[in-house]
């Protein structure tokens, strides 16, 4: 009985563990496996390292991940926020380029792709540059906490089809070719810092409705190519260019706010196939600039008051802050006949009441 009892409490005491954060510093590169059991390697779910991690290392983080399939792990909560990764080790993958290898600082190539577990991860406060398809194919992935690196690289979500928001910190200006590419959840993108957005970055997102890209400067081709589920899009002042297609196919995109009193450089193409009936918002004084520019001359350009105009807004959260009759007297309600409306946009509206 006595043997019985202890049992069920050493089992009790297991579950405990595996419930809470296991917490390990790795003071020695390479030797993460000799720090935990073969039992809380398959079934520990939150981990908090700290300390230095090289090749070896992450190869048994990605098997905890799930990123080998002859290995059952259950590790679904990383936080390697207060670790290093540097170099040395064991290959931790091989792509078409050849092996991978750990180097200082850097979050490599493909480092935590395929990881099907992992939920919830937070980055190396120290690493200073990513790799391309870092987390690809994480089909459970939700949540990632960067350190301040100037970019992401080609594929970085790929696939990770969990993904409903990101929140890209102030240090990154740049994000690549597919960086989220194929997102079937992602809903909204906050970009504060981003001026460059590289070709089909949002590509195949299909319930994508709020980006935030207050200081971009250029948009890559088919950028948004095909997002139906766009209504409205704020382009900021600092605007350059919109490339090829960048916006084709956004069959439900109705408005448009362009803060730049200059029309953005903007191939031909960059709106086709939009909502026949969108509107362009442009500031007072810049409609002559717009109907005589390429790619904008066929869309419908209206002036607006866009003064102090919220680059975040989405349709769905533009609501009426005041109303006027036509001779500029304040409504207290909607009333019969024309009315001008003042949104909490910035934007004014015209409209007409039986």
């Amino acid at each position: 009985m006595y043997r019985i009892l202890l049992s069920v409490v050493s089992l009790f005491i297991c579950s405990m563990t595996y419930a809470g954060q296991k917490v390990v510093n790795v003071s020695e590169a390479g030797t993460l496996a000799a720090l935990l059991t073969d039992e809380e390697v398959g079934n520990v779910e939150d981990l908090k390292l700290t300390g230095n991690l090289n090749g070896s290392d992450i190869v048994l983080l990605r098997k905890m991940c799930g990123a080998d399939r002859t290995v059952q792990g259950s590790l679904r909560y990383l936080d390697i926020s207060e670790a290093n990764i540097v170099s040395g080790g064991e290959k931790y993958g091989k792509n078409s380029f050849g092996d991978l290898y750990t180097q200082d600082n850097v979050l490599g190539d493909e480092m935590f792709t395929e990881c099907s577990n992992l939920v919830s991860i937070s980055l190396p406060k120290s690493a200073k540059k990513t790799g391309l398809f870092l987390f690809s194919f994480c089909s459970n992935l939700k949540k990632v906490e960067f350190p301040e690196v100037p970019e992401l690289g080609y594929g970085t979500f790929e696939f990770c089809t969990s993904l409903e928001k990101i929140d890209l910190p102030k240090s990154i200006t740049k994000v690549g070719v597919f960086t989220f590419g194929n997102l079937d959840n992602l809903k909204e993108v906050n970009m504060p810092s981003v001026t460059e957005i590289g070709d089909s970055t949002f590509v195949y997102c299909p319930k994508l409705e709020k980006v935030s890209m207050a200081s971009v400067r250029q948009i890559g081709a088919k950028a948004f190519f095909g997002i139906n589920s766009i209504r409205v899009i704020y382009l900021p002042a600092n605007l350059k260019s919109i490339n090829e297609y960048a916006f084709a196919l956004c069959q439900n995109l109705g408005k448009i706010y362009s803060l730049s009193p200059t029309a953005p450089e903007t191939a031909e193409d960059s709106f086709n196939d939009i909502d026949e009936n969108c509107t362009v918002y442009v500031p007072k004084g810049s409609a002559a600039s717009y109907k005589a520019a390429r790619g904008w001359s066929k869309l419908n350009i209206v002036e607006s008051d866009l003064t102090g105009i919220n680059k975040n807004f989405t349709e769905q959260n533009i609501k009426v802050i005041s109303r006027y009759d036509l001779q500029g007297r304040k409504q207290a309600k909607a009333a019969p006949g024309i009315s001008i409306l003042k949104m909490n946009d910035g934007s004014t509206r015209k409209v007409w009441k039986r």
